[in-house]
């Protein structure tokens, strides 16, 4: 994927390329690393993220980069009877603002329809306006909402409850 001169990391001649591949139970250590680096205040360990993708009903995807197949973004979903839940979605840091998070949305989303499901749900922060876009301009709306949902950095954080109707 080319990217603008407009980007901080990489100049107008550069490019930024990742690859995406299911992840297994076996990437729950590189998972729950790449986890740490997006949601340092609420990091998942290895456990967690293996009880996830081994459980009935959950995948994921995994954004890697060349050329040592570096992990930079995830999905983690669970999908049950017609409904699937985009449990945690990150893009480490370095990574975000160039198109990823939307290529892990849209697997996301045809994961959950191959699997059946008619809805796909998710939670996002009420002040990461950033997620909030993308998650609009791909088809989301709310919902509902949980107060006090989230800690950052000692404070509380409502999660907006959105949901994005599937094609059957």
């Amino acid at each position: 994927m080319s990217l603008s001169d407009s980007s901080p990391f990489l100049s107008s001649n550069q490019t930024l390329e990742s690859s995406l591949r299911i992840a297994g139970s076996n990437d729950s250590l590189a998972l729950a690393l790449l986890h740490a680096a997006c949601f340092p205040d609420a990091a998942w360990s290895a456990t967690t993220i293996h009880d996830i993708l081994s459980g009935c009903g959950g995948c994921g995807v995994l954004a890697e980069a060349p050329p040592l197949a570096t992990p930079v973004g995830f999905v983690l979903c669970r999908t049950i009877l017609d409904e699937a839940e985009i449990l945690s979605f990150g893009v480490a840091p370095p990574w975000r603002r160039f198109g990823l998070g939307r290529r892990l949305l849209t697997a996301a989303q045809h994961m959950a329809t191959t699997t059946g499901a008619t809805a796909l749900f998710l939670e996002v922060a009420e002040d990461n306006h950033p997620a909030q876009n993308l998650y609009r301009q791909n088809g989301f709306f709310r919902v509902g909402r949980r107060p006090d949902y989230y800690r950052h950095g000692g404070a509380s954080v409502a999660a907006l409850i959105l949901k994005r109707t599937l094609l059957e």
